[in-house]
């Protein structure tokens, strides 16, 4: 997903960045600087920042399938 899209995206689940916040946190999810956010690299980087997890240093199965279909129902009209 794009800035635009990833934008959309937080603010439905009720996260509001200014501009140069969201810039940084799209840029820290953007990890080869291609300009969109592709899953794999979404789901990565929730696996291995903290403080988004505790002491575990990777996601239960329950956990990552529930936000495998958020992305999915949240990017499904930009495609990526």
């Amino acid at each position: 997903m794009n800035k635009l899209e990833f934008e959309e995206f937080i603010s439905k689940i009720g996260v509001f960045l200014a501009r140069q916040e969201l810039t940084t946190v799209y840029n820290f999810f953007d990890k080869n600087k291609d300009g969109q956010i592709q899953y794999d690299e979404f789901i990565g980087t929730l696996r291995v920042s903290p403080p988004l997890l505790t002491a575990q240093s990777d996601m239960s199965e329950r956990r990552l399938a529930v936000v495998k279909h958020a992305w999915q129902v949240l990017s499904a009209k930009g495609g990526n």
